[in-house]
């Protein structure tokens, strides 16, 4: 987790314009919603844009392989809150990336994101998201994301434009089982889609979800991160966490 650089700060990517009516429509979807709260916004960000900011996460970036027995995920290992401080050289070489980073964490993406979850404030001084890509035969196994004062995830696409069910890589969501603990194979999937924000509540013992294997020869690519509470969460966030020492996110 970062704290925001405000100096000499990239113009943010378009990103996230929902009218009233639109941003209504889909607090009420993303209420509804089971079997934990969440909502897809689509398209998230200027499509050229984040063809562009694709571009340099494929060719610039550099992701390491890590392997558990939870997951199997390439994951950058810059901080992309901090890189301007932490890899310099390389920040320069992915502006178009970084607009996008921003665009997510604007103040116009903040009070949507309150608005659309209803989720409270929002901490404006914490940025904490990464580059992940899971290649054939990854996945991350079912957690519910909650760690100290994250209130929602979220996961941007950024897959082949034409990305199908075949190639997997779904986010898989569970059901609470009579006994709290998530059920054994998931109620719903979601399908990556080219340009997709997917959000959802983080909610201890609630928000269970999986990363479905990757089928295909061609790499997941998401920006995935977390909005954090504006005044902290407390302490139940973390002794409620099915998988503390996972950090890395779906």
């Amino acid at each position: 987790m970062a704290e925001l650089d405000r100096s000499k700060r990239a113009r943010p990517a378009p990103a996230l314009a929902l009218d009233d009516a639109e941003i209504e429509a889909k607090s009420q979807t993303y209420a509804a919603a089971q079997p934990f709260p969440h909502v897809v916004l689509r398209p998230a960000i200027d499509d050229d844009e984040l063809r562009a900011a694709r571009r340099e996460a494929v060719h610039e970036l550099r992701a390491d392989y890590k392997e558990t027995d939870l997951f199997k995920v390439y994951q950058v290992p810059q901080d992309l809150g901090t890189i301007e401080r932490a890899a310099p050289d390389l920040a320069q070489k992915a502006p178009a990336l970084l607009r996008v980073r921003d665009a997510l964490y604007a103040p116009r993406t903040r009070a949507l994101v309150e608005k659309v979850t209803g989720c409270g404030a929002i901490d404006p001084d914490k940025m904490d998201l990464s580059a992940n890509v899971y290649a054939k035969g990854g996945h991350l196994l079912c957690h519910d994301d909650v760690i100290g004062s994250r209130l929602v995830s979220f996961v941007l696409y950024l897959v082949d434009e034409d990305w199908g069910e075949p190639d997997g890589g779904a986010f898989e969501l569970y059901a609470k089982g009579d006994d709290g603990e998530p059920e054994p194979r998931p109620c719903a999937r979601l399908y990556c889609a080219w340009n997709s924000l997917l959000l959802f509540k983080v909610e201890p013992g609630a928000s269970y979800h999986s990363v479905q294997e990757v089928r295909g020869d061609r790499p997941r690519l998401t920006l995935s991160g977390w909005y954090h509470a504006r005044d902290g969460r407390d302490g139940a966030a973390d002794r409620a966490s099915t998988l503390g020492a996972l950090r890395t996110p779906a």
